[in-house]
């Protein structure tokens, strides 16, 4: 027995207890005699243990000394007692519930059953070797399992707290950004009040100033027609004349001036800021995601582009048309609703990726070999497509992403942080090992990764914002190298350098969940990596012809593949 001193005698006292302090003797090897025992853990406790122990197990009932005939229970005999009735040894065993029973237990509950057998009867064809090792072994591998999932969880744990750091930045970034628009719209007002103000107080003063002229007018005659008065000559009706003249002249000067004499200003506020304010709760909702959920599709339609195309990129507007970059035809086209394309944008080189800047904006990279590399600030109204602007870059614009007003540039061998406005922010990121290393970008909902093609190596590299290798995987299944085999063979076609020809940007899309997808080009397939970027989760689609470019959309559910030199575009519901 565990708890039991009857032959025992412990290190620190020569008393022999008939029952010790179970929590002494494990803890502290010190022999203390238990003047409590709990009938829910088993175990015996002294004076000062059961303070603790009904302290942390307030439901638990504990015996006495005056209980001590329900003591005598040890942690073996503990196994051999009915859980329903704590007083009774289990006997029996019902093989058609797979339960043990005590006698109690057999007549109230199992009384129909047909196989119920003695537990002594049972073990005489129990092959005690065999069977403990079959179930030791079953109990490793599930403590494996338990440990696993603990770990699991307290990765969880990490990720979630991290998750809430970055959810908590976001909000505050937006509340600066609307605080930030208030701000603009308060001071709109006050520069409209300051002008309004301005004009008003120079229109008085210029008032002022016209009275203050006329009545020194006035004042230069008034003496001369007092004393003009008691003399009558050919002076005083010269007087007289020009005084009624300037009369006449200042009465309509006056008239001009007009009777205002109570000017005030009177703010009248914008009531439709006020409702919309007052009609949400919060900045926005807040939602679990897991960004290792893997996308199901549910089914798959084929839209057809009326021309063959390579679709390298694809983007959402606002009023959930499509925009696409066909690298082949050098344009940016316009798909409606129903994926036919409305309008199409020509474009000076070949457009290799494409971002959002604003609801009706987009910014294309855009390479006309064998040194033109810009970007181009395309608008897009309804159907009209009109080139706002250009940013001239020293380097190939292999892809391009908007992150947080900041625009993060690929080309080819470095990861480049530009403003919008073309100025150099820094670089990020650099692998010079190979002419391909650093060809295509996605960035994490959080900013907190990302994810760089490498098509040399045929691996994605997984970066922190300052350009800290988190992670690279490399997987058969990316084949990236295949289309850049064919573009190579297409540039020599058209007597284009090969260097130049090496332009085949591999598809990268992170969702709005975190999830992240990743374009198969020899394999045909749309494959979804964790977020960690260290293993490849699922293929999401397959039997797709080289795909380049992938999109999620989260109004429309859809997940939408563009491909290589091909007159369609893919386009799958997802659950």
């Amino acid at each position: 027995m565990a708890a039991s001193c009857e032959s025992d005698i412990h290190t620190g006292c020569d008393f022999v207890y008939d029952f010790c302090c179970t929590t002494c003797d494990e803890n502290t090897n010190v022999n203390k005699e238990a003047q409590y025992y709990c009938e829910h853990c088993y175990k015996y406790y002294c004076e000062d243990c059961v303070k603790h122990h009904n302290q942390l197990l307030k439901k638990h009932s504990v015996l006495g000394r005056n209980y001590v005939a329900k003591w005598n229970y040890s942690h073996e005999d503990a196994f051999e007692q009915c859980e329903k009735h704590n007083d009774r040894k289990l006997e029996v065993f019902c093989e058609d519930h797979s339960e043990l029973l005590c006698t109690i237990c057999h007549i109230r509950d199992h009384q129909k059953c047909s196989k119920v057998v003695l537990i002594a009867d049972k073990t005489e064809a129990f092959n005690h070797e065999r069977d403990f090792l079959q179930m030791t072994d079953n109990y490793i591998s599930l403590q494996r399992k338990i440990n696993q999932k603990r770990k699991e969880k307290e990765k969880n744990i990490e990720s979630l707290m991290e998750s809430y750091n970055k959810t908590l930045d976001s909000i505050n970034l937006f509340n600066d950004k609307v605080c930030d628009i208030i701000n603009q719209l308060k001071m709109n007002s006050i520069n409209k009040l300051d002008t309004l103000t301005a004009t008003l107080k120079t229109s008085l003063l210029c008032e002022i100033g016209k009275c203050s002229s006329l009545d020194n007018s006035m004042q230069k005659f008034s003496d001369k027609l007092q004393s003009a008065r008691s003399n009558v000559d050919s002076r005083s009706f010269i007087l007289y004349k020009k005084c009624l003249d300037l009369h006449s002249k200042i009465d309509l000067e006056l008239k001009n001036i007009g009777d205002r004499t109570d000017v005030a200003l009177l703010f009248n506020l914008n009531d439709t800021i006020e409702r919309a304010l007052s009609s949400v709760s919060d900045l926005g909702s807040v939602v679990t995601t897991n960004r290792n959920k893997l996308i199901a599709i549910t089914s798959k339609t084929q839209y057809s582009l009326k021309q063959e195309c390579w679709v390298s990129c694809i983007s959402e507007k606002e009023d959930e048309n499509f925009l696409i970059t066909d690298k082949k035809n050098r344009q940016l086209k316009l798909l409606d609703q129903t994926f036919k394309v409305a309008a199409s944008f020509e474009l000076p080189g070949e457009p290799l990726s494409m971002c959002s800047i604003s609801g009706s904006q987009v910014a294309v990279a855009v390479n006309a070999y064998p040194s033109k590399y810009e970007i181009h600030f395309i608008t897009v109204t309804n159907d009209q497509m009109v080139n706002d602007r250009q940013m001239k870059l020293e380097h190939r614009c292999t892809y391009i992403v908007n992150h947080q007003g900041n625009l993060l540039i690929t080309s080819g061998t470095g990861l480049y942080q530009y403003a919008v406005d073309g100025r150099l922010v820094s670089k990020m990121y650099e692998d010079t090992s190979w002419g391909n290393t650093v060809v295509s970008c996605a960035v994490s909902p959080h900013g907190d990764r990302i994810y760089v093609a490498n098509v040399s190596r045929n691996s994605l590299t997984t970066l922190s914002m300052n350009g800290t290798v988190l992670a690279t995987i490399s997987n058969p299944a990316f084949k990236w190298e295949d289309i850049i085999l064919q573009d190579r063979a297409m540039a020599r076609g058209y007597n284009i350098t090969v260097t130049a020809a090496v332009s085949a940007t591999p598809g990268l899309y992170v969702t709005h969940s975190g999830q992240v997808l990743v374009c198969g080009g020899g394999s045909h397939t749309i494959l979804q990596v964790d977020m960690d970027g260290r293993q490849v989760l699922a293929e999401v689609a397959t039997g797709i012809s080289h795909p380049t470019s992938v999109f999620c959309s989260k109004r429309k559910g859809l997940l939408v593949v563009g491909m290589w030199n091909n007159d369609t575009i893919l386009v799958f519901k997802t659950q």
